[in-house]
């Protein structure tokens, strides 16, 4: 079986941990995704002796293509930029395929950090997506992720499901797992949550 690619999941922890752990249970759980990508969120990873702005960027080091996901704030400074935009600087040093998605229109107000973050993603021409929630997100991340897998990594992309002619399919009533989904992942992130803090206790 072929090595797995990872994707570090870069961003401003706190204002988008939603965000990520969105990200993170859509890789972890789609049948496509799961089989040949594998999500890093440095919040995860385990004790280490190095300062956070250096282990994150070791571990960004160790993966093979980079998403970025840009809220209002600027996030916490390592040297003269954020860690997130040093991250972002490393995955182009380092030439990994750079996945960008923006919540908000260009309209939105920022930290004046984050409009020289996205100033430099204009400048450095990578297209990127914007969203305004997280089902949004999902759909976006899905989607460049499987272009990813086929044209970078030679990938096919996943199976679309035929229904047969000569028997139509009677509609289902959506189930209570679904009309959650819809929702745009909420009632997964409550759960998963209380899930964490039945085990802390």
């Amino acid at each position: 079986m072929a090595r797995k690619l990872a994707v570090f999941v870069s961003s401003v922890q706190k204002e988008l941990e939603d965000e990520r752990l969105i990200v993170q249970n859509l890789l972890n759980t789609d049948s496509f995704l799961a089989s040949h990508f594998t999500p890093l969120l440095f919040e995860f990873e385990p004790a280490a002796p190095d300062k956070a702005d250096e282990a994150c960027l070791a571990a960004l080091d160790g993966c093979d293509a980079y998403l970025l996901i840009v809220g209002r704030q600027y996030g916490a400074r390592a040297g003269t930029v954020s860690i997130t935009h040093a991250e972002y600087r490393r995955a182009k040093q380092r030439g990994l395929p750079i996945l960008a998605f923006i919540r908000g229109e260009r309209s939105v107000e920022r930290e004046a950090g984050t409009r020289k973050l996205l100033d430099e993603l204009d400048r450095d021409g990578f297209k990127y997506k914007r969203f305004e929630h997280v089902v949004a997100l999902q759909r976006e991340v899905r989607a460049a992720l499987v272009k990813l897998a086929k044209e970078r990594f030679g990938s096919p992309r996943p199976a679309t499901r035929t229904r047969s002619r000569s028997r139509p399919s009677r509609p289902r009533r959506p189930s209570s797992r679904s009309r959650r989904c819809a929702c745009g992942g909420a009632t997964w992130i409550s759960s998963w949550r209380s899930n964490c803090s039945a085990r802390s206790g």
